[in-house]
């Protein structure tokens, strides 16, 4: 699932492998080495503990084991006893319901080193620890197992922290204009000004039409249809 998510937002080719198969320097093949900590009796090879130590590449490290690095490099610790007591994500001033699961401790032992870009909050106690952290701009640890679900929304701080390791994209905003209520009748604007301004600057956009207005009260009908030079304007901004 962190495959396809990764795959589909960025365009990269990713490997997949077994942390007991990795090999002694085989992070220089690659830009982005991940490691997701399912298990906690998962043995991590000295190998790819060393390369970690000593690797500039960037790194994101999910859950366990991460007290096997180098903390002092990192600027954080994180113990090797977890707790499920923690009810929700605090990131961006925002919160974010936490699923029941277990969660590393980390403690910032450095903060020119380490950055929190994200909280757990427990809820009874009020208790913060940090649980997505950015060491040297380039080690992103997240102190659980995000729920690859995205339709929930637990997974938004991480989704979202995922730019800090594969890059942030170029902003590209876009916005959907639309005319409403384009009618037979008196108008409080000229469609036919409107249209050629939106053609000249090459903004797209959508147009809306109330195609027969009935009033029964005031034996009103007016049909679309009754007005040919709507019709024409109408047809011609089909083809802006």
């Amino acid at each position: 699932m962190f495959r396809d998510l990764i795959a589909s937002h960025w365009d990269i080719n990713t490997h997949m492998k077994l942390v007991q198969d990795y090999e002694k320097g085989e992070i220089d093949n690659f830009d982005v080495l991940m490691y997701i900590g399912e298990n906690y009796h998962t043995r991590i090879p000295r190998s790819l503990i060393n390369d970690i130590n000593n690797t500039t590449k960037e790194i994101l490290w999910i859950n366990y084991h991460t007290w096997r690095l180098n903390t002092k490099k990192l600027g954080f610790k994180v113990s090797n006893k977890h707790s499920r007591d923690f009810d929700r994500i605090s990131y961006r001033n925002y919160d974010f319901k936490l699923n029941p699961t277990d969660t590393s401790l980390v403690h910032l032992t450095n903060p020119a080193k380490a950055e929190v870009l994200a909280s757990l909050v427990d809820n009874e106690t009020g208790k913060k620890i940090p649980a997505i952290v950015n060491a040297n701009d380039n080690f992103l640890y997240v102190s659980y197992l995000p729920l690859a679900i995205p339709y929930l929304d637990e997974p938004i701080p991480f989704f979202n922290a995922l730019h800090e390791t594969f890059g942030h994209h170029k902003k590209d905003p876009k916005v959907l204009l639309r005319l409403e209520d384009i009618h037979v009748g008196p108008s409080d604007f000229n469609l036919v000004s409107i249209s050629e301004f939106l053609k000249r600057k090459s903004i797209p956009y959508h147009f809306g039409i109330i195609p027969l207005y009935v009033n029964p009260r005031q034996n009103i009908s007016m049909s679309i249809l009754d007005d040919p030079e709507l019709v024409n304007i109408l047809k011609s901004m089909q083809l802006n």
